[in-house]
């Protein structure tokens, strides 16, 4: 029952979100004054929607934590480190290192069900990252995932998503009745994941490097839901459980 309580209040979440920012059209302008859709901005008016909303998918969240934890018992959770390289591009290796925009990203996972050689889990991360001249973002993130082991080699795959807070490094503004007024450079988002991962476990450390698909959105622009970004990452897991 956790389990649908957490999906059930991401897709709530996500469609705060969507009836949010879906009826405004809005602008961020850079050095040169040039109009660019790519980083809309939050409204006062819908504060409330996204402090309602943000609540509403961290309390499924905390549900689910406790609900895993009571099952397991006094087993404790894993701690899993990441060093990662952040771009704005479709899924592929592009743009990942040119120029590398560093993120770093700390989290745990529970597990659902495990088996000799397979494990669900459900990871609860924290990451900040820096995409130089044009935005940093802090975010919270979830994710649904599924781990094989063959052997000490391992591979996983996630889906997920969560909240991610972005402030822009170039001037904001959005429309007003005559032109364009300055306004708030910080703007909420929600986050779809999508990640896979190949690793190696040494007794109780995990090291693994892992690909991650992540977007925010909405952004209205041209029809296009969703503004992509790639994220590859390097990381360890801390588990004293063993796998």
């Amino acid at each position: 029952m956790a389990l649908f309580a957490f999906w059930g209040g991401l897709a709530l979440y996500a469609g705060c979100f969507i009836l949010k920012f879906g009826r405004f059209k809005v602008f961020w302008v850079a050095k040169m004054n040039t109009p660019h859709p790519f980083l809309p901005h939050q409204f006062t008016r819908n504060l409330l929607i996204m402090k309602i909303s943000f609540f509403v998918f961290y309390l499924t969240l905390l549900t689910t934590a406790l609900c895993a934890q009571e099952k397991a018992g006094a087993s404790r959770f894993p701690l899993t480190l990441t060093l990662f390289t952040e771009s704005v591009s479709l899924p592929d290796f592009h743009n990942t290192f040119s120029p590398p925009n560093w993120g770093v990203r700390i989290g745990t996972e529970i597990p659902w069900r495990s088996s000799e050689n397979g494990r669900l889990f459900q990871t609860f991360n924290v990451g900040y990252y820096r995409h130089k001249g044009l935005q940093q973002g802090l975010y919270f993130s979830s994710e649904l995932g599924y781990r094989h082991f063959f052997g000490n080699l391992f591979a996983d795959a996630t889906l997920g998503g969560g909240y991610l807070r972005l402030v822009s490094e170039l001037p904001q503004y959005e429309s007003a009745n005559e032109g364009f007024r300055k306004t708030s450079t910080a703007i909420g988002k929600f986050m779809p994941t999508l990640g896979l991962g190949l690793g190696y476990r040494i007794g109780e450390v995990s090291l693994f490097t892992r690909y991650e698909a992540f977007g925010e959105m909405p952004i209205n622009h041209q029809g296009v839901p969703v503004l992509p970004h790639s994220a590859l990452h390097l990381g360890a897991r801390f588990q004293p459980s063993g796998k």
